[in-house]
């Protein structure tokens, strides 16, 4: 039996909004992906990520925390208040269950 102790979290990423292929614009859109990138484990390798959406930072009480085995997140932005700031709250969970946060 072979047995691998990582107490290191993945190394932190970024986010990138992309909508119709321009970044952080959105005007009259109802969807935007969410793209993550740089995040990684070198130890242990990334399991997936836990997305939500906030108002406040560190907070996911607008789209609440999401599993997803992907690197990009497509939402629906119809039920966001335009002109409102929203925080985007992205954990990557790495095989040995340590996190971090973006």
């Amino acid at each position: 039996m072979e047995l691998t102790i990582d107490t290191s979290p993945p190394a932190t990423g970024s986010v990138t909004i992309f909508n119709n292929f321009h970044r952080n614009l959105f005007i009259n859109q109802d969807f935007a992906t969410f793209r993550f990138k740089g995040f990684s484990d070198p130890h242990s390798g990334e399991d997936y990520f836990s997305v939500g959406i906030g108002t406040i930072e560190g907070m996911t009480d607008i789209v609440p925390t999401t599993k997803i085995h992907k690197d990009y997140l497509e939402l629906n932005l119809n039920q966001l208040i335009d002109g409102h700031p929203y925080f985007i709250v992205v954990q990557v969970q790495n095989v040995d269950l340590v996190f971090d946060v973006n």
